[in-house]
């Protein structure tokens, strides 16, 4: 017998906030927005790695995200909650911009409310952590406040939106695969992407600054998370994941290939 489609919504929510969030269980009811009965809308926020930037061709291609795209071997967030609710129709929409930083953030926010998502994910901060060169950091205070700015208009536009948070993947593991590679160091030296990290230029000692960086903005990750109890949880597992050679494009040597994507699916819904 069918379940009605409310109760596929609630199973799911109830499911996705009975978490451990610094060992406190929280649940949440869930309530179908009556905006759009018997559709699921999943929002995608953030930058390149969001929009899946060259991973399989050169510039972006929503198809192959992790959250949004339809790839089948990527099996995005997207895809798996269609698996969750089949009674429902999901629904998706990628809002994230390539080269975007935190400050593009509440103006995604402001048109996925259009949309009423009920479900959504952020990953940001790399290109935040970018920014930082010569000494001079970016503000960790205007990443969070950013990060809040969104997260209210998500929540205005649906108080029952499960968020979830996703720290910038493990960095660091990313450089060691590429900088091994003479193709890859040769690409990165002719890129203007991301200098304080990929120029030859810089200094293992500067590099080692720029690392930390990006860790303070994950581990900001957890203080927004806790002032938004009932709707955000922080998916970790990406933060320290050894990546392998498949799991980087062949074209940049450092956004997610295809694999890479099927992997950030698979670390972020649930699984490693």
């Amino acid at each position: 017998m069918n379940l009605p489609q409310t109760n596929y919504k609630r199973r799911f929510l109830l499911s996705f906030m009975t978490i451990a969030l610094n060992g406190i269980s929280i649940k949440a009811m869930a309530q179908e927005s009556p905006r759009h009965p018997g559709i699921f809308v999943v929002a995608a926020l953030g930058d390149s790695i969001t929009a899946a930037m060259d991973a399989i061709h050169l510039g972006d291609d929503h198809m192959v995200s992790f959250v949004t795209g339809g790839d089948p071997f990527v099996g995005s967030h997207a895809a798996r909650l269609q698996q969750l609710m089949p009674n429902l129709q999901v629904r998706s929409v990628n809002l994230a911009r390539s080269g975007a930083k935190s400050d593009d953030l509440p103006r995604q926010a402001a048109e996925a409310a259009r949309y009423v998502p009920d479900y959504a994910t952020i990953l940001i901060g790399a290109n935040d952590a970018c920014s930082f060169f010569d000494g001079r950091s970016y503000d960790l205070q205007r990443y969070v406040n950013n990060m809040g700015a969104a997260i209210n208009t998500l929540i205005q536009s649906n108080p029952m939106i499960r968020i979830r948070l996703i720290p910038v993947p493990n960095i660091r593991r990313l450089y060691e695969l590429g900088s091994s590679k003479a193709h890859c160091r040769l690409k990165w030296s002719l890129s203007p992407v991301c200098r304080p990290m990929l120029s030859p230029l810089r200094s293992n000692e500067a590099r080692e600054d720029f690392f930390r960086l990006v860790d303070a903005y994950n581990a900001n990750l957890n203080v927004i998370a806790q002032s938004y109890p009932n709707n955000t949880t922080v998916s970790w597992n990406a933060a320290n994941h050894q990546f392998q050679d498949e799991d980087v494009s062949q074209i940049d040597c450092f956004h997610p290939s295809q694999a890479g994507q099927r992997t950030l699916s698979w670390l972020t819904f649930g699984g490693g």
